[in-house]
């Protein structure tokens, strides 16, 4: 089922897929350590989402091993993407418009092996004549 973060629910056990609506009322940089933390307590998620939340680094991004869709698009993403590879068996990976522009910051993602479906519409890398 589908969890929004708006107050901590009593057990977390159950829970699959969560979204960060909590920040809808306003832009954050990063994912604070205080929200790492209360993310990892999700034992089995397999969706979250980070849309429009004004995200432009993934730095705190928890290691979440069942994690099969994430979505981090209409946010101001670049640079440093490493910690993607904590999250080994995303299959959905949404990037739609970010400020994703050089093809060294997505080489990490050549180590997710079970990567399906990435999106990158919206951001400059895709104008790069090497892009695909």
């Amino acid at each position: 089922f589908f969890l929004m973060l708006r107050r901590p629910p009593r057990s977390t056990q159950g829970v699959s897929s969560a979204a960060s609506d909590v920040y809808k009322r306003q832009t954050v940089a990063t994912i604070s350590a205080q929200d790492k933390k209360y993310l990892e307590t999700f034992p089995n998620i397999n969706s979250i989402s980070f849309n429009l939340l004004g995200l432009n680094s993934i730095q705190n991004l928890p290691a979440l091993s069942t994690v099969k869709v994430l979505e981090l698009s209409y946010n101001k993403i670049k640079g440093d993407l490493s910690p993607l590879k904590n999250c080994p068996n995303i299959k959905k990976l949404d990037f739609t418009v970010n400020d994703i522009n050089d093809e060294n910051s997505i080489e990490i993602l050549k180590e997710i092996k079970h990567l399906k479906h990435l999106y990158l519409i919206g951001n400059q890398i895709q104008r790069k004549p090497e892009y695909r």
